[in-house]
């Protein structure tokens, strides 16, 4: 018997450590519009569409610096159904932009951004006009 007979992967959820947990909550729900669904004073919780992450009270280790020896260099990615409209929001609520939404020729589309404590947020989509 295989893995993939035996169990799958049915969700996973980036957890970052932040040094104000709060603060990193409303920026994720003001900016990129989750909905945070607990928080408490070390950790919250957070969901947009089945997407969950979770902040937890640390030291932040975000990819900004890193990225000048790696520019490809992110935390995670999000995946979407349509990167132009994603960037139009996000750029409407303020997120700062990394790299504006480019195809890339392995067939995606990605726009990259930060948040308040240097994470590094790809969204990856279908190339632009591509079927959904």
């Amino acid at each position: 018997m295989t893995v993939t007979d035996t169990a799958r992967f049915v969700r996973i959820a980036p957890a970052l450590p932040v040094p104000d947990v709060r603060a990193a909550a409303e920026f994720y729900r003001d900016r990129m519009g989750f909905t945070i669904t607990d928080q408490f004073e070390t950790l919250a919780l957070l969901d947009r569409d089945g997407s969950k992450l979770q902040l937890w009270r640390g030291e932040a280790r975000g990819g900004l610096a890193a990225r000048k020896e790696n520019p490809g260099l992110r935390d995670f990615t999000i995946w979407v159904d349509d990167v132009d409209a994603t960037h139009e929001e996000f750029v409407a609520k303020g997120l700062p932009v990394l790299e504006i939404p480019e195809d890339f020729p392995y067939g995606s589309r990605h726009a990259m951004y930060h948040d308040l404590n240097g994470y590094v947020i790809l969204t990856s989509g279908p190339l632009r006009g591509a079927a959904r």
